[in-house]
Order: C-alpha cells, then structure tokens, then sequence
C-alpha cells in the first residue's frame, strides 16, 4: 500500500495504468499502486521535490541559459515546467512515449500551454533518430541542442534504450559544440564500459551518485569549463534563482578521469 493518498484519476493505455494520487499538499504519478514516477508540490509546482531531478539541475552550473532543450522522458512535467519558468528564453521541446502521462501533465500537474513548451509522443530513441536525420538533411547549426536530458522509465525501471550506444551516438550527433547530454541511469547501471563509450564521443564526462540510489551522468564537448571558485559561485547563484538549494547533490558531482 502506497503513502501517497487519495486516488484522484485513473487512466489506461497500451502499456498499462496511469495514477495520479493527492495528498492535500503533493501530487503524484503513478504507473501501479506501488510505483512513484513523478510528484509535485501543489502549491509551488517548480520547487523539484527528487533528488535526483536536483542532481540533474547541475548542468545549469556550466550553462546557466540554454538556448533550445531536448527533454526525453516527461513524466509529471516538473522539469519542463521549471524550464519553462527559469529559461525564458528558451526553446523546450519534451519527447513522451505515452499519449496519456502527456494529457494528466497538462491537465493534473500543471504544465504550462505555451508555444515555447511542446510535447510529442512518441518512442526517445526513434525521436532521435528522426532529428539526427533532419540535421543530415539541413543546417545543422540550425537544430542542435544546449541541453538534452534523457529519464526515461517504465513501471519495471529504466528503458534501457539510454544506455545504449546508437541512442547515446544519437544525443551526441543533436548538441551543440558547447551543449550538454544529462542521463539518469541507477546505480545498477555504474560501469567503466558506459562511461568509456561517453568518453569516446565527448570530452569531458561528470557523474553524481544521489543518495536515491541513481547515478547522474553528465556529458559535454565544451572546451571552456568554470574554475572551481566560478562553480561555487554559478552554485550560489543558481539557488537563488530555483528558489531551492541544490548544493547538498552538488557534493557528490565528480569529473571522470
């Protein structure tokens, strides 16, 4: 039996039930009764309630303002609502496999309607492959990413598809020169062969262990990085401006190698 109190709605599609749950101060969403996927906070829907969602947020100390970002895996939209607030500027579009976690993230857990903001369903790693070809066919320059956060996951874990090379090959291919690859993968995943195949493709690799058990993987062509006394700073300043902190997950970010 969850904690997450009262069912408010249930939905069913070809890969099972979507819940969501309220318990006056939080909502949740759900793809089984003892399974947690997402949750906001009610009243301030863009204060990230996981730690890890937190852990991801560091790539902000390099880049404090992209330009266009790829989100795959969407979930009850936090991230992409924290976006949508923090970079307004910014280009978001989000890649959902499920029509129906699209539609309660809009009208459940209050994902903004906007033009900047877009949402496509449809499989991450044929997404990819779609845009990769489209920067084959045109300007490059023209379609490539600042920012591409990968979480994708299904009710059993993670969709192993992120872990894979032709799907890491895929982001690579997307970035910009400058640009930054955020995946979460579980501590389960944490092996030399997956972080030497992002090595080959990207300069530089980063990873954080979060306490929830997941295992943060951040990945860059970049060739100028802040010095240790500008990442305090740029942390400093990136909290004031969530509104959260996030330095107790920045503790744990390591360059590889």
């Amino acid at each position: 039996m969850n904690n997450f109190g009262k069912e408010i709605k249930r939905v069913y599609d070809a890969f099972g039930p979507v819940l969501v749950y309220d318990d006056g101060n939080k909502r949740y969403l759900s793809f089984g009764d003892d399974d947690e996927q997402g949750c906001i906070l009610k009243h301030q829907p863009t204060r990230i309630q996981y730690t890890y969602v937190r852990a991801m947020l560091l790539s902000l100390l390099f880049d404090a303002a992209p330009g266009r970002a790829l989100l795959l895996g969407l979930g009850t939209g936090a991230l992409a609502n924290l976006f949508y607030h923090q970079l307004p500027m910014a280009r978001i579009e989000v890649v959902e496999l499920r029509q129906a976690v699209a539609d309660l993230a809009y009208s459940h857990f209050q994902l903004p309607r906007d033009p900047r903001l877009t949402v496509s369903v449809g499989d991450a790693a044929a997404a990819l492959v779609e845009r990769v070809d489209r920067v084959d066919r045109v300007d490059s320059s023209a379609i490539q990413y600042d920012l591409i956060s990968s979480d994708i996951y299904h009710a059993t874990g993670m969709d192993m598809q992120q872990a894979q090379q032709s799907y890491l090959d895929s982001c690579f291919r997307l970035l910009a020169p400058q640009g930054w690859l955020v995946v979460n993968f579980w501590q389960e995943h944490r092996q030399t062969e997956l972080l030497e195949q992002l090595y080959a493709l990207f300069r530089q690799v980063w990873v954080n262990s979060t306490d929830s058990g997941n295992w943060i993987v951040m990945a860059s062509n970049a060739t100028l990085l802040p010095s240790d006394e500008q990442l305090k700073k740029n942390l400093k300043l990136c909290n004031q401006r969530l509104g959260f902190s996030l330095t107790q997950v920045a503790t744990g970010l390591r360059r590889y190698r």
